[in-house]
C-alpha cells in the first residue's frame, strides 16, 4: 500500500460528483482517465542555439510540436478524440476542478489542494479505465511516480497476496517506440499490467478501441468492479484543513520560480 492517502472527496464534495461536473458529457457514462507527462521536451533547456530550430519542442507519435507546446495539450487532444470516437467521458486530471499546491501558489487561489498522488488515486479509483501514456517527447518522471503510487495503492503488485483493490484489466500502459526508462518499463511486469508500444496516433487508437469495448462489455461482471473493497486503513482527507497561508515561504518562492 502506498503512503498516499485515499481521497474520496475534495473540500466536502465526493470525487464522483467532481468528475461528473468537470468531464464533458457523453452517451456512455464511462470514465477513461488519461495520465501522462504535462511538460514537453524543450531543446532550449539543453542547447544555446535551440531558438534557431523551426520549433524547440520534441515531436512524437502523439505530439505535433507545430500544434502543441505542452504535452498536457496533446493529452487533452487525445481525450477529445476518445470522446468523439467512442462517446465516452475521457479526461485528464486538469479537467477536474481540484487544484494542486502548485496551482494554489501560481494562481493565488484561496482553496485547499490535493497532491498529484492523491489526485491520481482518487480519479483512478472512480474511473472505468485508466491509461498511462509515456513518450520520449515528454518529461515523464512525475508520471512514472504516479504509476508507482497508483499501482501500490491498489495492491497491483504480483507479489501481493489476494486480489488487487482494482482489477488489473482496468489499466493499460502505453509507450512510444523510442521511450526508455528502466524504472518505468519495469512497472507493467511488477504490477501485472498489459502494455502496448504505439508507433503512430492511428496505432494508439487501434489498440484503445477494443480495450474500451472490452471494458464496456464487462460492466456488471462481479469479477470486474471499479474497485473491490476498502482496506481497513483507508484514510480519508478532503483538503479542507489545508490553508494556503500555511504554505512555507520557501515553497511558495520555489513554485513561483523566484530567484
Amino acid at each position: 500500500m502506498s503512503d498516499e492517502p485515499a481521497v474520496d472527496r475534495y473540500d466536502g464534495t465526493p470525487v464522483p460528483e467532481l468528475l461528473d461536473a468537470g468531464v464533458p458529457d457523453a452517451q456512455r457514462d464511462f470514465f477513461c482517465y488519461l495520465m501522462g507527462p504535462y511538460t514537453i521536451q524543450d531543446a532550449r533547456y539543453l542547447y544555446d542555439d535551440a531558438d534557431e530550430l523551426e520549433t524547440p519542442y520534441a515531436s512524437g507519435p502523439l505530439v505535433d510540436p507545430h500544434r502543441f507546446d505542452s504535452f498536457e495539450d496533446a493529452l487533452s487532444d487525445i481525450a477529445d478524440e476518445l470522446r468523439e470516437r467512442y462517446d465516452i467521458r475521457a479526461f485528464i486530471a486538469t479537467d477536474v476542478d481540484v487544484p494542486t499546491r502548485r496551482d494554489v501558489v501560481e494562481d493565488d487561489l484561496d482553496a485547499p489542494w490535493m497532491t498529484p498522488g492523491e489526485q491520481s488515486i482518487a480519479f483512478a479509483r472512480y474511473s472505468d479505465l485508466v491509461c498511462f501514456v509515456f513518450s520520449h517527447a515528454g518529461l515523464t518522471t512525475g508520471t512514472g511516480g504516479e504509476l508507482g503510487t497508483v499501482g501500490d495503492h491498489f495492491d497491483l503488485r504480483t507479489t501481493t497476496d489476494g486480489r488487487p483493490l482494482k482489477p488489473r484489466d482496468r489499466f493499460r500502459v502505453y509507450y512510444s517506440p523510442t521511450f526508455a526508462s528502466a524504472t518505468i518499463e519495469r512497472f507493467p511486469a511488477d504490477f501485472g499490467l498489459d502494455d502496448f508500444e504505439y508507433e503512430s496516433r492511428a496505432d494508439f487508437f487501434d489498440d484503445v478501441e477494443p480495450l474500451v469495448q472490452h471494458t464496456i462489455n464487462r460492466e456488471g461482471d462481479d469479477d470486474f468492479p471499479l474497485y473491490r473493497r476498502e482496506p481497513e486503513s483507508y484514510i480519508r482527507v478532503d483538503g479542507s484543513d489545508r490553508d494556503p497561508d500555511d504554505i512555507p515561504a520557501e515553497v511558495v518562492a520555489e513554485l513561483r520560480g523566484d530567484d
